[in-house]
């Protein structure tokens, strides 16, 4: 059984990461991005001047899908109702400027879009200047970037 890895972060950040779901080491430590991808995004972060303590991190699905961390394996109605959820906690989030999606599934859930669908891609958007409209009505500006594990896979990316 896999362990409940939810969001971590101050409440008040301006910005906000949404990943797919929790990794093998999420899983193991009990917070998002705790592996490999997580070094990555604080490399990238440190480059730029920033550190994990200025984001709240949220996963669109809190639990590791599978043993091959396959999200396209849980089933379609599961993750629609965690994007549902998703949308839920985003609303608390008084303070937020920015929404970074990370993967497909996190870009769907965010622009409300069939999770099973193809015609809105990571690649396609990515770096895009987007708009994330909050259940309460806030508009949240949106930037969708690669997930950092498929650099590990493609190094063009």
């Amino acid at each position: 059984m896999y362990r409940h890895v939810q969001g971590t972060g101050s409440y008040d950040a301006r910005i906000l990461l949404v990943g797919e779901a929790p990794g093998r080491e999420e899983d193991r430590l009990g917070y998002p991005f705790a592996g490999q991808s997580g070094y990555k995004l604080n490399s990238w972060w440190f480059e730029n001047g920033l550190t994990r303590e200025m984001f709240r991190i949220e996963n669109v699905y809190e639990y590791r899908p599978n043993e091959q961390n396959d999200i396209t394996k849980v089933p379609l109605e599961v993750l629609e109702e965690w994007s549902r959820y998703l949308h839920e906690r985003i609303t608390k989030f008084r303070n937020l400027w920015l929404i970074v999606p990370v993967g497909n599934v996190a870009l769907r859930s965010l622009m409300r879009t069939p999770l099973d669908g193809h015609d809105v891609s990571i690649t396609k958007y990515r770096g895009s200047i987007m708009r994330y409209v909050a259940n309460d009505g806030r508009e949240i500006k949106m930037i969708p970037t690669i997930h950092p594990a498929s650099i590990f896979h493609q190094k063009a990316k």
